[in-house]
């Protein structure tokens, strides 16, 4: 792989974006990475609106897993350790477990003002 300096006149590839607010929270780091991922797809894109103008997204855990290298199972782990800290809210549109559900991803109080 070659690399370069960084100059003053650099531009950064494609990244996401880390809340400072999960160095300090006792989440696993693989959590941290799929919140960071759920947060960079949420905000650029790729997410849907509910009738309450918040954005969701849709999608099952193969779908993470594969994104990130690993299994579904441990993007499940993941996004229940997000949601029992309150950082993701998962809803269910039917009851087939097998269907995609709705993934609100939360920010803490105050995490969005400047």
């Amino acid at each position: 792989m070659k690399t370069d300096y960084i100059t003053a006149s650099t531009t950064l590839p494609p990244y996401l974006a880390y809340p400072r607010f999960l160095l300090g929270m006792d989440l696993r780091l693989i959590t941290k990475e799929v919140y960071a991922i759920l947060l960079d797809m949420v905000m650029n894109g790729d997410a849907s609106v509910d009738k309450h103008g918040r954005r969701y997204l849709t999608f099952i855990n193969p779908e993470i897993a594969k994104l990130i290298d690993r299994t579904p199972s441990t993007v499940g782990h993941a996004l229940a350790e997000l949601e029992r800290v309150g950082l993701v809210k998962r809803h269910w549109v039917s009851r087939s477990p097998t269907q995609p559900y709705h993934t609100y991803v939360k920010l803490p109080a105050g995490e969005d003002e400047p």
